[in-house]
């Protein structure tokens, strides 16, 4: 059985340039999880994330301490997801995943409209320019102004 952490974690600012890890857990925290449970050896981990050995542990261990549980038994022979980590996985993978529908959503969206962009002529192109440089114009006057 998984030790809990203790209480006073929880919920606390963890240190590091970040403040509390709660509002920086992030997307990427996730796939290191994932990467970990996959490879279930941090210097491959860290390697198939594209980041250092000691970055990814700190994450995984910042990602713990936030949840209140411990994810992966580790000693120096072997990494061992827990029964808190198996279920912390499962839903990983699922917001991961939805995480990349989002950003495919949002690829095709950017896609399409560059295509569409790309169909301007040289004059359309033009007058779009001094338009965006006469409300950057304004804007600044009116800044100014207000000073």
């Amino acid at each position: 059985m998984a030790r809990k952490l203790p209480r006073r974690f929880m919920g606390r600012n963890l240190g590091g340039r970040g403040g509390d890890f709660a509002r920086h857990l992030n997307i990427k925290a996730l796939h290191y999880l994932i990467a970990l449970a996959e490879c279930l050896n941090f210097s491959r981990a860290a390697d198939r994330c594209a980041v250092t050995q000691p970055t990814l542990s700190i994450q995984v261990r910042k990602l713990e301490e936030y949840l209140g549980v411990t994810l992966f038994e580790r000693n120096r022979a072997r990494v061992v997801l827990t029964d808190e980590g198996e279920k912390v996985l499962r839903l990983a993978r699922i917001v991961v995943a939805a995480a990349d529908e989002i950003l495919l959503i949002r690829r095709t969206h950017l896609r399409d409209n560059c295509a569409h962009y790309a169909k301007l002529t040289q004059s359309q192109i033009a007058v779009t320019t001094a338009l965006i440089e006469e409300i950057n114009y304004r804007s600044q006057t009116e800044w100014l102004d207000s000073i």
